[in-house]
């Protein structure tokens, strides 16, 4: 199978959740708050951004909906994610979801 360049998809939702997840005081001891903004500056810039154009309702978790929104508007081929709510994201699409091995499916 040959390889192919991955993309990273953002939308305004997207970078909402990572800045509040990476500013809550939990991360401290792992992630600065001027690391956690540059990363979010560098990873912003190296994205490709999507502006949602679909509404969807359908995780367990009302709050996952938005990375399902990204991922159908920017007509992503997979979702990588460490949480177990993620392996339902991709029922009856065309989208398959990875849950990455390391992950403890938690938040």
């Amino acid at each position: 199978m040959p390889w192919t360049v991955a993309r990273s998809l953002l939308s305004l939702p997207l970078l909402a959740e990572l800045h509040e997840v990476l500013s809550r005081e939990k991360f401290r001891p792992y992630i600065t708050e001027d690391e956690a903004r540059q990363f979010l500056a560098t990873f912003a810039g190296a994205s490709e951004w999507v502006e949602i154009d679909v509404t969807i309702n359908d995780c367990r978790d009302p709050s996952d909906n938005k990375f399902l929104e990204l991922a159908v508007s920017g007509n992503a081929t997979h979702i990588v994610t460490g949480d177990n709510d993620g392996r339902s994201l991709g029922a009856g699409r065309e989208c398959k979801v990875w849950l990455h091995p390391h992950s403890q499916g938690q938040e």
